[in-house]
């Protein structure tokens, strides 16, 4: 009976079962931040490429020349330089038509000459530099041949002064036709002005920037100068020159210069009617090159006030010209009074035949 009652009780302990502890754990909370904004890149901009510095070229003038603070006959003068003086040049615009050299008498030490009055060897290599400063769209224009600049963008604004050929001219901006170029013009009392575009040679004229400009045209009298140039008539504007002013001056020995180069316009009948020139050579003998578009010249020999020769040259010939050495001659170039060529934009060249 014991070992029953023991029996009975350890099943009953079998069956008794005990419950699991449950541990509360905390439910998992997940923070939201708030959204960080990455900083944006930065780009740092390399630095320009340098332009390599070439040597200064050693040059020679072959005239008297004005050595001017930008590459333009209207730009100031910081003062000349004789015939046959040694220059170093330091690079040049990049149409070629100027020089920059080194000039102590200006405030920088340099200054500009136009190209075709100085000698340097052909094989030289030149910088090509900018053309100037100031204001602009970074634009440069070549001018092909005399033109007015205005106060606006027409031909019924006031003139503000010339341009000659081969000036080069900063570009600040153009009309809404594309007709019109805004330019710096140190002449002008705000240092700008307008030059019709077709007398202007330009590239990337696609970036000049369109300008609005509500100035009207001032009544003004007209002159005859202004008459045909509103005209389709082409006209070259005066430059002054006189056979004891000349636009420039040659002297040819074997020793200092045996040829030389000029360029400019003439008119037949209003404008500029002639040009000028000085020639003076060791040799007995002058050949003359003439480039040009179309006409004739008239080419005469003068000296000592006297008519010594006079020719009818055609553009694109020769001409052989008979002077006595050392002897200061006059050159004349005009448009023949028979010509039905009224205006003629010519390059001439000299070279002594020994």
């Amino acid at each position: 009976m014991l070992v029953c009652a023991v029996l009975l009780l350890c099943a009953g302990c079998a069956r008794i079962e005990t419950e699991p502890t449950r541990i509360s754990l905390p439910e998992f909370v997940t923070a939201t931040l708030p959204p960080v904004t990455a900083p944006a890149a930065t780009v740092t901009p390399l630095p320009p490429t340098p332009m390599p510095t070439l040597t200064p070229v050693e040059g020679m003038t072959t005239s008297e020349i004005n050595v001017r603070a930008e590459p333009s006959t209207a730009s100031a003068s910081y003062g000349t330089i004789p015939a046959f003086s040694k220059v170093q040049v330091l690079g040049k615009d990049i149409s070629g038509s100027w020089y920059r050299i080194s000039f102590s008498a200006a405030p920088d030490g340099s200054g500009w000459v136009r190209a075709d009055f100085v000698q340097v060897d052909a094989a030289a290599e030149i910088q090509v530099l900018g053309a100037g400063t100031g204001n602009g769209s970074g634009v440069s224009g070549l001018v092909l041949r005399g033109v007015y600049v205005r106060t606006g963008p027409g031909k019924d604004f006031e003139s503000l002064g010339l341009l000659n050929q081969n000036d080069v001219v900063a570009i600040q901006g153009k009309d809404s036709s594309g007709g019109w170029m805004k330019i710096n013009y140190a002449p002008a009392p705000d240092g700008s002005g307008w030059v019709a575009a077709e007398y202007l040679q330009i590239e990337n004229v696609e970036s000049i920037p369109v300008l609005t400009d509500d100035a009207a045209p001032t009544e003004q009298a007209a002159d005859p100068i202004t008459t045909v140039a509103s005209s389709s008539v082409q006209l070259a504007l005066p430059e002054g020159d006189t056979s004891e002013s000349p636009l420039a001056s040659f002297l040819f020995s074997p020793t200092a210069q045996r040829s030389g180069q000029a360029q400019g316009d003439v008119s037949a009948s209003q404008g500029d009617l002639d040009d000028w020139f000085a020639l003076e050579s060791s040799q007995a003998k002058i050949v003359i090159d003439l480039f040009c578009e179309s006409g004739t010249l008239q080419v005469e020999l003068w000296q000592a006030g006297s008519l010594t020769a006079s020719h009818a040259m055609p553009c694109d010939t020769n001409l052989l010209l008979n002077v006595s050495p050392d002897q200061v001659y006059g050159l004349r170039l005009s448009i023949p009074q028979t010509s039905p060529v009224a205006y003629i934009a010519y390059r001439i060249t000299f070279k002594v035949e020994d």
